[in-house]
């Protein structure tokens, strides 16, 4: 009997232990996904990408919805971004809504940063869901600042 208790202890303990060591979904934006945006984020499109599900539902403002492969859009847009003097993005606010122990949503606040100095500030909001191998982006929209209180 005791060996039998030793071991669903042991059992429990590795249990609470490896979802203690679970990130948050906050922390995973903040901590993981946030820094790849500062420095010359188009070289690392397709790490950026892998933070995303492979195929991506993106809805427009004025509605509607584009599903793409998150990789072949990630290139698309900084290739695009780029293009108009982009160097890089940092995160200024985030709001994380934990809907569960597997979705969350995010609003979140970029400073984005061009070459000639310039500076613009840009909102998004994502959904994300959590497997085995961690949170994942599912979806994405563009939203007003002002109007998300960001």
């Amino acid at each position: 009997m005791k060996r039998i208790s030793l071991i669903a202890c042991l059992l429990l303990a590795t249990s609470v232990s490896a979802d203690g060591h679970r990130m948050t979904a906050e922390a995973w934006y903040k901590t993981d996904y946030a820094p790849l945006w500062k420095d010359a984020p188009w070289e690392k499109a397709e790490t950026i990408a892998r933070y995303y599900d492979e195929t991506l539902t993106s809805y427009a403002p004025t509605g509607g919805t584009e599903v793409s492969n998150a990789l072949a859009s990630m290139t698309e847009s900084m290739s695009y971004w780029r293009s108009e003097g982009w160097i890089s993005s940092v995160l200024t606010a985030l709001e994380t809504d934990s809907l569960n122990p597997g979705t969350a949503t995010f609003k979140a606040m970029w400073l984005d940063i061009y070459e000639d100095g310039s500076e613009e500030s840009s909102c998004g909001w994502y959904l994300a869901t959590r497997s085995d191998a961690g949170w994942k982006f599912t979806s994405y929209t563009d939203i007003d600042c002002d109007e998300h209180g960001l």
